[in-house]
């Protein structure tokens, strides 16, 4: 697990796409680069101003169970929509070769400052 936490930050680093777009790069290089077989995982980014919001968080999952959201002042919620594969199972080829990963799910938090 440590080689893929290492190469996934890598690719997180490199890629400002959706972070669905990370993972599925992630998944088709397991093969080649390490010997773990199947991994799941939670993969989100916060965008927005630093200081001063909004910020949005999108986020996917390959098969790990779903995130908690927790709001200040707000109820908290699973965040089970963006539901995708285990990594390194496989995926059924489209026209393209492959089967995209679920698609990035946006959660607006609510409020636009930070919390600790």
């Amino acid at each position: 697990m440590a080689q893929l936490y290492g190469i996934l930050r890598a690719l997180a680093w490199d890629h400002t796409g959706p972070p669905g777009a990370v993972v599925d790069r992630l998944d088709d290089g397991m093969p080649a680069i390490t010997t773990v077989p199947m991994a799941t995982l939670v993969l989100a980014r916060v965008e927005g101003h630093p200081h001063t919001g909004p910020w949005t968080r999108r986020w996917t999952s390959a098969g790990h169970p779903p995130p908690l959201l927790l709001t200040p002042g707000g109820p908290a919620q699973y965040l089970e929509a963006g539901q995708g594969l285990v990594l390194g199972a496989p995926r059924a080829p489209t026209h393209a070769g492959r089967t995209p990963r679920s698609p990035c799910r946006r959660v607006r938090p609510c409020c636009s400052t930070p919390t600790a």
